[in-house]
């Protein structure tokens, strides 16, 4: 009988060890795009209901969220992805370091953010510098913009890792373009 049992226990082990998501961990590439007003950060260590509702509670006191979307709080979470989609207000300043703390305060390590912006460009310190919401700048890097000039409005999808996240706080967010709108 003890046999028998140990026999069931394995293949109970077997059928949920191949019902678990593929990975636990974000990959370093967005399963989804951000649309205009859209940020979409990869989020390793959401595995679960508990884990999204913990991260999207945490999120949901960030500034200039569009609360009209996703479910009124302007949060949402893809356990499957282990993506968060932020809605934000146009115009409003986006709070990188901010969403980066929340995330990391609520347990969970941010690898990736995407998002799609608009601004002016300007140049300083001899660098290439798109001028968005007022008070906000982003140090542009990558091949993702080509024939641009400053003083031109251009819109730009691009993506910042996590320590580009964490550094945000001091100065302009480096942002590599991936490519012009």
């Amino acid at each position: 009988m003890h046999k028998v049992t140990h026999g069931w226990g394995l293949v109970l082990l077997a059928i949920a060890l191949l019902t678990l998501p593929k990975s636990s961990h974000a990959e370093d590439k967005p399963s989804v795009a951000p649309s205009p007003h859209q940020i979409v950060i990869n989020v390793k260590g959401i595995v679960c209901s508990f884990c999204a509702h913990g991260a999207e509670k945490a999120l949901s006191k960030i500034p200039g969220l569009d609360i009209t979307k996703f479910g009124n709080d302007g949060v949402l979470v893809q356990i499957d992805k282990h993506t968060i989609t932020l809605a934000m207000r146009p115009g409003q300043k986006l709070p990188v370091h901010s969403i980066f703390q929340a995330i990391r305060d609520a347990g969970y390590d941010p690898v990736r953010m995407e998002l799609w912006v608009s601004g002016k460009l300007a140049k300083r310190n001899g660098r290439l510098v798109l001028d968005t919401a007022p008070g906000q700048s982003f140090a542009l890097e990558g091949r993702g913009l080509t024939s641009v000039s400053v003083g031109d409005r251009v819109e730009v999808q691009g993506h910042l890792d996590a320590k580009a996240m964490e550094t945000a706080k001091r100065g302009p967010v480096r942002l590599s373009v991936d490519r012009r709108i």
